[in-house]
């Protein structure tokens, strides 16, 4: 069977990754790995709340878009990679 609409959830917990991953590449503290980590962390952490309490997760969305969410999170990720 296909599935017609999936919940955001999954697709946007990885677009957040990429796009938490991403940001914290552009920061320059290369003698500072543990800021780095906990500023990837904080921001994770902080979106992914902001959106169980807006319900942002609960909407559901076609599969081809959920789809297109992900490798966009992904591209923003490989895209700060190959510009630091």
């Amino acid at each position: 069977m296909f599935v017609n609409s999936i919940k955001l959830r999954i697709p946007l917990f990885l677009f957040l990754m990429g796009f938490a991953s991403g940001v914290v590449q552009l920061m320059n503290l290369t003698s500072l790995d543990y800021i780095i980590t906990v500023c990837f962390f904080a921001f994770m952490g902080l979106s992914i709340y902001i959106c169980e309490k807006i319900g942002l997760n609960e909407k559901k969305v076609n599969p081809l878009i959920a789809f297109a969410i992900i490798i966009i999170g992904i591209g923003i990720d490989l895209f700060t990679v190959t510009y630091t």
